[in-house]
């Protein structure tokens, strides 16, 4: 209660809520921050794969039957799983 008593004189209209609310939205905050940074790294981490895997094959990169690197759709497919699996608020 003095806990409660001290924050509602600091801010009497939320109290120790208002406090509680600021941190959960910093929380919020930080959790889509280190969301966007896994799907930073792993974007990175597969196309340093991808470019891996085309230079030991020749020097020279393959192609798919579209005339895209090959590889390139796969990246995009398991980044859509990856990023599907995040929950942001």
């Amino acid at each position: 209660m003095a806990a409660e008593a001290y924050r509602r004189v600091q801010d009497p209209v939320y109290g120790c809520a208002g406090g509680i609310n600021r941190l959960q939205e910093e929380i919020r905050a930080a959790q889509c921050e280190l969301a966007w940074t896994h799907a930073q790294i792993a974007m990175h981490g597969a196309g340093a794969a991808a470019h891996a895997q085309t230079t030991t094959t020749n020097h020279q990169p393959s192609q798919r039957d579209d005339g895209g690197v090959a590889g390139a759709s796969t990246t995009g497919a398991w980044l859509d799983d990856f990023v599907s699996g995040l929950s942001f608020p």
